[in-house]
């Protein structure tokens, strides 16, 4: 009873602890019943509290008035419909990216049933964002597999959730301000709702400076770990550590204390969050003032 609470919360919390030695849930990679829990609590978890307190008041008010739940889910905030749509989006991508990709290698899905490599994929998709938990070896995965698992973990879950990552909300609406800039619109349009330049540009900081960071963290891990370590393995911890998700290709493993410092640094600005963090630095500085505005001069980029 223990190790199902202990490990319940780990998921639900996207920990990635585990008490099996090192293992993590490898004994169980085809036990369907521990699987599937394990997703559905980790996406859970990944959902953030303001998408449970808005689907429980949707519900509720379903229930009082003795309406459909799909009247129910028309009323979800805008906030909340991205939430699940990405949620379903990401994971599905990552299923079906795993499967393909791993689908001939031996070492770690090659060799199993075809609904024995779906489970393997779900769950290996389900814990990238951000839980830590592994059925099969981070370090067997194809280099292919690996950016991929990279990119869920630098995404990683939603805002106000349990998960790390950059957020799945600041993925999309970075990638609907792009499209608006490209055709040309003045304003940001996310299904019939107008999103606030303001937001953009906060999203915009935040997946500047976590790429930022975990770039600068690479170049000084490579430079005090063995030359034998592959820089994809060194950058797939070092992600895993910015987004506190807790799965390890084997790099840390060969790290000496510099890097391992480094690594603790990145779990505590991916925990407290990269625009805190950097803000944190600032503080203490002479501040200009926002109402001195100077002569506009226009540059070229692009």
């Amino acid at each position: 009873m223990f190790t199902a609470l202990f490990h319940s919360v780990s998921a639900f919390c996207n920990a990635g602890f585990d008490i099996f030695k090192g293992e993590s849930l490898v004994p169980f990679v085809f036990d369907k019943t521990i699987n599937i829990t394990l997703i559905a609590l980790i996406m859970i978890g990944g959902l953030g509290f303001l998408v449970w307190d808005d689907i429980a008041k949707c519900i509720g008010e379903a229930i009082r008035e003795k309406t459909s739940l799909r009247r129910a889910m028309r009323k979800f905030s805008l906030h909340t419909k991205l939430v699940l749509i990405m949620q379903v989006t990401l994971f599905v991508f990552g299923t079906i990216g795993f499967l393909i990709l791993e689908n001939n290698n031996e070492l770690t899905i090659g060799n199993m049933a075809l609904g024995d490599k779906i489970l393997v994929s779900s769950f290996q998709s389900a814990t990238a964002r951000t839980a830590g938990f592994f059925t099969v070896g981070m370090e067997d995965l194809q280099a292919t597999t690996k950016l991929l698992m990279l990119f869920l973990m630098f995404v990683g879950g939603a805002p106000g959730s349990m998960a790390g990552g950059v957020k799945t909300i600041t993925l999309l609406v970075i990638l609907y301000g792009i499209v608006s800039i490209i055709n040309g619109k003045k304003h940001i349009t996310i299904m019939k709702k107008t999103i606030n330049k303001d937001i953009f540009e906060k999203a915009c900081a935040i997946f500047f400076v976590m790429f930022l960071i975990s770039y600068i963290s690479i170049v000084i891990i490579s430079c005090n770990i063995s030359p034998n370590i592959s820089s994809l393995d060194i950058a797939f911890d070092v992600v895993s550590s910015i987004a506190t998700v807790g799965l390890s290709a084997g790099a840390i493993a060969n790290m000496n204390v510099v890097g391992i410092w480094n690594i603790i640094f990145l779990m505590y600005v991916g925990r407290v969050g990269t625009i805190t963090t950097a803000v944190a630095f600032v503080i203490g500085r002479p501040k200009e003032r926002d109402e001195i505005v100077y002569a506009k001069e226009d540059v070229i980029v692009g």
